[in-house]
C-alpha cells in the first residue's frame, strides 16, 4: 500500500508537544479552510482545496478582538451547531469556544500556527479525528500578501 506522506507529516506533527505549548498571538483575525481530514465512519477522509471549491464548500472563522468568535460554514460541523457567534480563548495549546449563554460548556481544539497556516484538531472521545483543518488568511487565497 502506498504511503501518503502528508498523513505521516500530520502524525509527526501530532506527536510534537512543543507546538501545542508554544504561545501564539497569531490566531486573531479571519481564516478560511482550504484542506481537512476527518474520520466520519472510522475511515480517514481527506478533502483537498480543489474538492472544496468544486463542491462549493467553505468554513470561515473570525477570531475577533475581545474574545469574540464567529463562523460561517456549509460543512457538517455538528459539534459547533448553534455556535455561529461565541467567545474564544486559548490555554496550553488549546482554543476554547464558549457559547455566551452557556459559558460552562466549551468546545476545545488543539491548535498550531506555522508558516501562516492555522491548524485546528478536534478528536472525539474514542480518539478519532472529528476535524483536522488547515486554514489560511483570506488575502492568501487572493494572491496578495
Amino acid at each position: 500500500m502506498k504511503r501518503n506522506s502528508r498523513f505521516y507529516q500530520i502524525v509527526r506533527w501530532l506527536g510534537n508537544t512543543e507546538l501545542f505549548f508554544r504561545p501564539s498571538r497569531q490566531i486573531p483575525g479571519r481564516w478560511e479552510l482550504y484542506e481537512y481530514y476527518s474520520e466520519p465512519a472510522g475511515e480517514l477522509l481527506h478533502v483537498k482545496e480543489d474538492q472544496l471549491k468544486r463542491e462549493n464548500q467553505f468554513w470561515k472563522l473570525n477570531f475577533g478582538s475581545g474574545g469574540n468568535f464567529s463562523q460561517q460554514t456549509n460543512l457538517p460541523v455538528p459539534f459547533l451547531k448553534g455556535m455561529e457567534y461565541c467567545k474564544w480563548s486559548t490555554s496550553k495549546g488549546f482554543v476554547f469556544l464558549r457559547h455566551p449563554e452557556t459559558c460552562h460548556q466549551a468546545e476545545a481544539f488543539r491548535f498550531a500556527v506555522e508558516k501562516g497556516i492555522l491548524k485546528l484538531l478536534r478528536k472525539d472521545k474514542s480518539g478519532r479525528i472529528e476535524i483536522f483543518g488547515f486554514f489560511r488568511r483570506p488575502e492568501k487565497n487572493n494572491g496578495s500578501k
